[in-house]
């Protein structure tokens, strides 16, 4: 219960005095906006570096395209080859493709996709065969199903861009939402809401719902932005085919059956996961700590903490309970299915955030109700 004599103060304080306490509270406006600007600036630069701009071809006569150009004879070179990946196919991509050149390390040159895919698991320096069957070469692949080889490069792409996105999206949430609560308390106006007529409850839900959908709001601009962007440059094309094999080397590890679209849906899925798990952790400090600094310095704390989880040897499947460790989906995705492969582990995650939404909105309309004003 707030006191009597807190009360007291909050009504007498001078308009002066309220209203500067006020103003003082605009200036995180402009710490939102910078976030936001640094987001977008973050975004621009994984987009040229994932984006139709990265992709570099070298053709039959030795010249290089690059762009959109290279990106339609990318798909011609994966269209003869697409389907069910066997080691005939490895072998004449790799008789083909392999550059005419003295060159012992010719083997890794960038030539296309599909080559650059296949030479990473099956060749040599020197492009040469190495003898691995596809068993060998993906020792930790259990699935029935033969992996598919197609154009995988715009999936790869949108994963790769979107998990470094999304964790610097972390970062902004964390300078966004600290202040939710924990300003108040600092700015003294704590006192102000809880003697209103809604301060104790529907005041500490406004916030809390405002706080997700903020979070919300700018991860579905994220997704839809990716979502045009990439579509316009590299089209659906490979979306059936395996999304192990990728020039990018990227979820090689999954251990089950999984295409480029359902790789794309589940580092998706993991990412909203993410945001609702970290919007919760960021409320709840915010709501229990005395300042605003107090709250970022913890929930950088609480979000960055599990980087060093796979060096103290702590398994993924428990990582991949953490924010961190749900915008960087490519850890969690390459752990085994759940209940005899019928069940993949993202909906662990998943599940949990979405628990802890309603959890949030309960303790902390609780706790601020329940909070003593200095």
């Amino acid at each position: 219960m707030i006191s009597r004599g807190a009360a007291e103060d909050c009504l007498k304080m001078k308009d002066s005095e309220l209203t500067a306490r006020i103003r003082k509270g605009e200036t995180k406006y402009l710490d939102v906006l910078a976030s936001l600007a640094f987001l977008t600036v973050l975004a621009a630069m994984l987009y040229m570096e994932n984006g139709p701009q990265s992709v570099i071809c070298l053709m039959p006569d030795g010249r290089y395209l690059g762009g959109r150009e290279a990106i339609v004879w990318e798909k011609q070179v994966a269209s003869e080859y697409k389907g069910d990946l066997t080691e005939e196919k490895v072998r004449e991509i790799l008789d083909k493709y392999t550059p005419d050149a003295e060159d012992e390390m010719r083997g890794v040159w960038t030539v296309n996709a599909v080559y650059n895919a296949i030479q990473h698991s099956f060749g040599n320096l020197d492009g040469s065969y190495n003898g691995l069957n596809v068993e060998e070469a993906f020792p930790d692949y259990e699935g029935e199903t033969s992996l598919r080889l197609g154009y995988s490069e715009g999936y790869a792409g949108f994963i790769n861009m979107g998990m470094s996105l999304m964790v610097g999206l972390g970062f902004v949430l964390v300078i966004c939402l600290a202040p939710v609560f924990a300003e108040e308390y600092s700015r003294k106006t704590d006192a102000l809401i809880l003697v209103s007529r809604y301060g104790k409850n529907r005041c500490a839900l406004a916030k809390i719902l405002a706080a997700y959908l903020f979070a919300l709001l700018v991860t579905g601009i994220i997704f839809s932005t990716m979502t045009g962007l990439f579509l316009g440059a590299f089209g659906w094309t490979g979306g059936e085919s395996s999304i192990q094999i990728n020039s990018r080397y990227l979820l090689q590890n999954v251990p089950y059956f999984m295409t480029c679209k359902e790789a794309v849906r589940d580092s998706m899925v993991l990412w909203i996961a993410g945001i609702l798990l970290l919007t919760a952790l960021i409320l709840l400090l915010s709501v229990l700590c005395r300042t605003s600094f107090i709250t970022l310095i913890a929930a950088l704390a609480v979000y960055t903490l599990p980087m060093a989880g796979l060096n103290l040897h702590i398994p993924k499947e428990v990582l991949s309970f953490t924010p961190f460790w749900c915008f960087l989906s490519e850890n969690t995705l390459t752990i085994a299915k759940a209940f005899n492969g019928e069940l993949s582990w993202i909906w662990g995650p998943f599940l949990l955030a979405v628990v802890c939404v309603p959890a949030v909105m309960y303790f902390g309309q609780k706790i601020f109700a329940g909070h003593e004003p200095a």
